[in-house]
């Protein structure tokens, strides 16, 4: 009796419904000119393009949005003074920052000569799906099933739609202790067990 390896990699697509607020363009100074930047990655190290920045004063009145470019790069002209920097993306955890811009330093036309160099800055995915099966050896038409964990990482409630994409030959679907789920609500910093049974 032959029997069959299957590698184990998930197939799945999470839908996240979540909303983040865009706000719009309000840059202080000339766009040529700024004094705080930043560029924002991935956790592969990939940029990420269309994020959204705000910059809030200490008093929490919001002074500036921009969106990332395609390099994940973002630039403010802001004077001396305290801020809170937002950078958040739909489908990735926020990331708050306080920045201070030392007085009297003015404006400059390159990012090199800013006074605040945010660095790289690392959204992470709102949902980690992880599994401690990597290879399991099945028998010929015999059913696999497969512990499943999906971490909620943001700081609110999200709903997931379930789905399985099933190669030819293949069906999923995804299970709870009582049956076939698909959509679930995780509450914020929380992971739910499921099991993915292949048949």
């Amino acid at each position: 009796m032959n029997k069959r390896v299957i590698p184990i990699t998930l197939i799945m697509v999470l839908l996240i419904f979540s909303s983040l607020g865009i706000g719009s363009l309000n840059v202080l100074g000339e766009k040529e000119l700024g004094s705080v930047h930043g560029t924002v990655v991935d956790e592969n190290d990939s940029f990420i393009k269309d994020v959204n920045v705000s910059v809030y004063d200490e008093y929490g009145k919001k002074l500036a949005s921009d969106l990332t470019d395609e390099e994940g790069f973002f630039r403010f002209a802001l004077y001396g003074g305290n801020y809170r920097v937002l950078i958040e993306k739909k489908g990735y955890v926020r990331v708050e920052r306080s920045i201070t811009v030392p007085d009297n330093v003015g404006l400059f036309y390159e990012p090199e000569f800013d006074p605040v160099d945010m660095g790289v800055i690392t959204l992470k995915r709102i949902l980690k799906l992880s599994t401690p099966v990597l290879v399991r050896v099945v028998e010929p038409d015999s059913t696999v099933t497969l512990p499943i964990t999906i971490t909620n990482l943001s700081d609110k409630i999200e709903e997931i739609e379930l789905s399985t994409y099933n190669p030819a030959g293949w069906d999923m679907r995804i299970l709870d202790q009582s049956g076939e789920v698909r959509k679930i609500l995780l509450s914020s910093e929380s992971s739910t067990s499921l099991i993915e049974e292949i048949l």
